[in-house]
């Protein structure tokens, strides 16, 4: 097999258009999902590089990445071209409509920035495709894999320049957010919801963390294509059949392994312990997203010590936090709610010391360090998504601390997967998250937290790739 492959992000870029070393490996994610299936498979990766004068940069001076042909190659795109997209429709429209973030009363509204917006989408879509279109060889072992949603249209772009050469190998497309339910994607202008599926229709397999989500898109599919033919998760359209595949993200626990023993994790599992002061600890850790309904966790916790004030005295709310990376306002006014939330529950508890806290980033440049050293503590992790692709945190405290209780949203894409370990969650109900986790405060560890940290461990980026293109083997 020879993979090529688009993302949107992807490894560091320097001034001079070379590929960085990517830093600290990490255990989850798409960069070391692409870089692992890459080494083993051979291929090329390209992803974005705003600013770089030339498209393509030199290999990474890993013996192994040549011996298997792996090539880099970080596609020059202008910083406006970016921007003129980026919040107006990647954010506010498809992210938003994506985990069902929209107040519908004014939102959203599409007006001729949101067309102007749109056009500029799809010329960095346009961008992709033309380089995927070269690095591709033609040969039937080849696969195109293109990633998430900032590059919905690459598939149908793509198609349309290898269809006078013929395709010999497999185009597939991975969704790695929610993808929702039809009357919510009908939301969006009818000429976006056609320009969206007839692309992704163009593939020979569509795939998503989680059935619901495979579901949903077949359901859209069905609804807003009517000349498609949807059987179960197969679908027909223009003279070509679609197979909606079911592909949890893996997680390298080789590389948690390592991350758990290095000395910074070490020295931030005595920082945390100090700061908590002989509690045990409830561990969450998240960016800022919308969807992750930190707020609502916070409220929880509120409610929690206000029926039972003891609790604070015995336990430590730490909310590992950071900010994504790019704040709207609404993220702005979404951590002042936060930060309330937080003060308020501290309010109530009235123990002398904080009960719960946002630990933000403070400049050491160990972020990954001081998650897993939290994760590692925790008596309980809390991982509430109102809506959540599929959240690599829950997987990672698993594995790191497979029997401390893990209170996990019934929205997270993971849940599936984790159902028998995990206390289930109605991310929306703050009485009925509060209940779960008095519960859970005072009990012992659930039962098959071996087997699924197992399971866990046992997820590799190939197998990963072998459940999109519905095969058994490479």
């Amino acid at each position: 097999m020879r993979l090529v492959t688009c993302s949107n992000s992807g490894l560091q870029v320097g001034p001079d258009g070379s590929v960085l070393a990517a830093g600290q490996a990490t255990p989850g994610g798409l960069v070391p999902i692409l870089t692992a299936l890459l080494s083993e498979v051979g291929g090329r990766w390209i992803f974005s590089a705003p600013g770089l004068s030339s498209g393509e940069a030199p290999e990474r001076p890993d013996r192994t990445a040549y011996e298997r042909d792996v090539r880099w190659q970080p596609l020059a795109l202008d910083q406006a071209l970016i921007d003129e997209q980026r919040e107006s429709i990647t954010i506010r429209t498809l992210l938003w409509t994506f985990h069902y973030l929209h107040d519908t009363a004014t939102a959203p509204l599409f007006s001729a920035d949101v067309l102007r917006g749109w056009g500029a989408y799809e010329e960095v879509n346009r961008r992709f495709a033309d380089a995927m279109a070269e690095a591709l060889q033609g040969g039937a072992d080849e696969v195109a894999l293109v990633h998430d949603f900032h590059l919905m249209l690459v598939p149908g772009l793509l198609a349309a320049r290898t269809r006078t050469r013929g395709r010999a190998g497999r185009l597939a497309y991975f969704h790695h957010i929610p993808w929702c339910e039809p009357d919510y994607f009908g939301l969006l202008p009818d000429w976006m919801i056609a320009r969206i599926l007839e692309s992704l229709l163009t593939c020979d397999f569509v795939g998503f963390h989680s059935g619901r989500w495979a579901d949903a898109f077949a359901g859209c599919v069905e609804r807003f294509l009517p000349d498609a033919v949807v059987d179960g998760r197969r679908i027909a359209y223009r003279g070509r059949e679609t197979v909606v595949t079911v592909a949890p993200g893996p997680i390298d626990a080789a590389v948690l392994d390592e991350l758990s023993r290095d000395p910074k994790t070490d020295w931030w599992r005595q920082s945390l312990t100090a700061q908590a002061g002989g509690r045990r600890l409830i561990v969450r850790v998240d960016r800022m997203d919308l969807w992750k309904n930190v707020a609502r966790g916070f409220a929880a916790y509120r409610e929690l010590i206000t029926r039972r004030p003891a609790i604070a005295e015995d336990y430590w709310f730490c909310a590992i936090v950071s900010m994504p990376r790019l704040v709207t306002e609404r993220h702005r006014e979404y951590r002042a709610l936060c930060e309330d939330l937080a003060r308020s529950a501290n309010d109530a508890c009235g123990a002398g010391r904080d009960a719960v806290t946002l630990v933000y980033p403070d400049g050491s440049g160990s972020p990954r360090n001081r998650a897993a050293a939290a994760l590692s503590l925790a008596s309980a992790v809390f991982v509430n998504p109102t809506f959540d692709g599929l959240n690599m945190v829950a997987k990672e405290a698993v594995v790191l601390n497979p029997d401390a209780p893990l209170l996990l949203s019934v929205n997270a894409g993971v849940y599936p997967q984790l159902a028998g370990h995990a206390v289930p969650i109605q991310p929306f109900d703050v009485s009925s998250t509060a209940d779960a986790l008095e519960s859970t405060l005072f009990r012992s560890t659930l039962n098959g937290a071996s087997e699924v940290a197992a399971a866990v461990r046992s997820e590799t980026a190939a197998t990963w790739l072998q459940a999109i293109l519905h095969t058994s083997g490479g």
